[in-house]
């Protein structure tokens, strides 16, 4: 991600050095990007003869040559990220939507419902989706600053020297090593707005007096989703492999129904994906395929070749049928 900047920059400064990166692994294939205004998504497909006991070296190998290109990438580049398991299918998706609510808001309830949503036994992973970040902003008044005799310039170090966050050294007491934090930081925006901006002239003034400070979503923002028209947080929830898909997915609407009803009011959760409905309904279509085989394949064999040997020979569908669903009960796979 690079915010802001064009197709023809992206390419240059992102794209171009990101692909000579990625084909620098011997076991690539093919490398193709996509290039859009402010983001470059590039796909790495691999060799055939590269195994997936491999798989997992060859990812690493390729996240720590992404690691040593970040250094060299525009300022305020995000990513590069690497994302190898972008196959994973959800078992289930909501959108969590909140009218009225703020996008930090929004996104703090999101992450305490995959923290719940992790503690369901069967569950993998738990996934957020265009869920968008916060920030602080501090609008300038100008005219304020002009009476004053200040510059931005002079605003913005004030500020910094404000948040420094470092090590303020350790104390021995009793043969106990105690570390000492540097208090003052603006941890909230009304904090913020007393910070004190020294004037040239001497004495200060609050930051309040000479910029409004609001908090406000991300903006340009770097992800987002919308459920019905409303801004949401997309929640995914992957189970662990060898379970019923269909089992799982009753106890997993349980859980999410009962982690609704403690929501804020205004706050809901909406289905998007039910992969186990899905599953559902795909076994029931090879039921009454199933059937209608056995059904038309009797009638035919029984109209040419008469009643007695047409149900030998076309008892052949419904026993081969038959075994495999027994060997794949004894090797323990399921039917979804």
């Amino acid at each position: 991600f690079v915010p802001g900047a064009d197709v023809e920059r992206v390419e240059q400064l992102v794209a171009r050095p990101t692909e000579e990166a990625v084909r620098g692994l011997p076991e690539v294939k093919r490398v193709e990007t996509s290039v859009r205004p402010g983001l470059a998504f590039t796909y790495v497909e691999l060799k055939p003869t590269v195994t997936p006991a491999k798989l997992p070296d060859v990812w690493q190998r390729l996240r720590s040559r992404m690691g040593d290109l970040r250094a060299s990438l525009p300022e305020g580049t995000v990513g590069p990220l690497v994302d190898d398991e972008f196959g994973r299918v959800a078992v289930l998706t909501v959108g969590l939507t909140g009218p009225g609510y703020s996008a930090g808001e929004v996104r703090e309830q999101a992450r305490r419902l995959r923290d719940d949503l992790l503690k369901l036994p069967g569950v993998e992973r738990v996934s957020l989706h265009g869920v968008r970040d916060e920030q602080v902003q501090i609008v300038l008044d100008m005219a304020a600053l002009a009476v004053q005799g200040l510059s931005p310039a002079a605003v913005a170090q004030a500020v910094a020297k404000r948040n420094v966050i470092a090590s303020a050294g350790f104390v021995q007491l009793g043969g106990a090593e105690l570390s000492l934090k540097v208090s003052g930081d603006a941890a909230r925006p009304e904090v913020l707005r007393t910070t004190p901006i020294a004037l040239p002239g001497g004495g200060s003034a609050p930051l309040g007096q000479l910029a409004r400070i609001e908090r406000v979503p991300q903006d340009p923002p770097l992800t987002g989703a919308f459920v019905d028209g409303q801004p949401a947080a997309v929640i995914a929830v992957s189970m662990d492999p060898g379970l019923n898909v269909i089992s799982f997915a009753g106890r997993l609407r349980a859980e999410v129904q009962r982690l609704e009803q403690a929501l804020p009011a205004g706050m809901a959760l909406v289905p998007i994906t039910d992969q186990a409905q899905i599953v559902t309904k795909q076994l029931k279509q090879v039921g009454q395929v199933f059937v209608e085989t056995t059904a038309i394949v009797m009638a035919v064999v029984v109209l040419f070749l008469g009643l007695r040997t047409g149900l030998i020979v076309g008892a052949i569908v419904p026993t081969t049928v038959l075994g495999t669903l027994a060997i794949m009960k004894l090797l323990g796979i399921d039917l979804h």
